[in-house]
């Protein structure tokens, strides 16, 4: 690095074009030093002082759309996800979103506790002191219970996530048991 390139103020701007990448060291030197004393005395901003017919891209441009392909366009199909009101006033009820919102915390409490206690369990009363395995051994043992586990509580979840599907599409079909009053 020159003197020259050491003393300039961290306030010029040097603008690198891809025509200058293809010049020679000599016209590269040459180019940057004259837009860096343009730039530094007038004060520009960096994107003012683009100049299009160099090759110069503003960097914060948006970037042209691409063309859409002819072969492509006609293999898209609209989705049309939207249900009826009616409907949609069906399955969004108090009731279902309560009923989400208590799976929700009830599996993830799950996931959690059964687990961890299960592992506690399995690794201190079960694999060292009833069977006594070495210790890594019991952790590997007792880990490998833990996941079991979760794979059997992520199994009840989707179960009881299905059976609440039927019961919502049952609903929407007006073939479903009709909710008992309470009073009654």
């Amino acid at each position: 690095m020159s003197d020259d390139e050491r003393s300039t103020p961290a306030s010029d701007v040097v603008i690198v074009t891809a025509k200058d990448l293809e010049s020679s060291e000599d016209e590269r030197r040459s180019n940057l030093s004259s837009r860096k004393t343009s730039v530094s005395s007038s004060r520009k901003s960096s994107v003012a002082s683009l100049n299009p017919a160099a090759g110069d891209v503003n960097p914060f441009d948006e970037p042209a759309e691409e063309p859409e392909d002819p072969l492509f366009k006609d293999k898209l199909i609209p989705l049309d996800n939207s249900i009826p009101e009616a409907d949609y006033n069906k399955i969004y009820t108090e009731d279902t979103r309560a009923r989400a919102i208590v799976y929700l915390i009830i599996f993830s409490g799950l996931m959690i506790v059964i687990p961890g206690v299960s592992m506690y369990v399995c690794y201190y009363y079960i694999f060292q002191e009833i069977f006594h395995e070495d210790t890594s051994t019991a952790m590997l043992y007792s880990g490998v219970v833990a996941i079991i586990e979760v794979y059997l509580i992520v199994a009840a979840f989707i179960y009881l996530a299905y059976r609440d599907e039927q019961h919502l599409e049952r609903v929407v079909a007006g073939t479903a048991d009709e909710p008992k009053d309470k009073d009654q």
